[in-house]
């Protein structure tokens, strides 16, 4: 089975690494994860983005960084 979690992780360090997108940018965030669960099988286009949204959270705190400095709210508990 796919780790879903892994790979959003994993997609979001090569952003950060590269400085591929102005993370600041809610747009163009949401345009690469659209475009990545698109090209991609077994993703879900109205679940996915959850997952990327948490890995976000937790790849911005491995760089050192707050995801309030990209303009992004606390993700609400569940």
């Amino acid at each position: 089975m796919v780790n879903k979690s892994k790979i959003a992780r994993e997609f979001w360090r090569k952003i950060f690494k590269e400085n591929q997108i102005d993370l600041r940018n809610s747009d163009a965030r949401k345009q690469v994860v659209a475009d990545f669960i698109k090209n991609n099988k077994g993703w879900d286009s109205t679940t996915s983005p959850r997952f990327f949204r948490l890995a976000f959270d937790k790849v911005s705190r491995e760089f050192g960084m707050q995801t309030s400095k990209f303009g992004v709210k606390p993700e609400p508990a569940r």
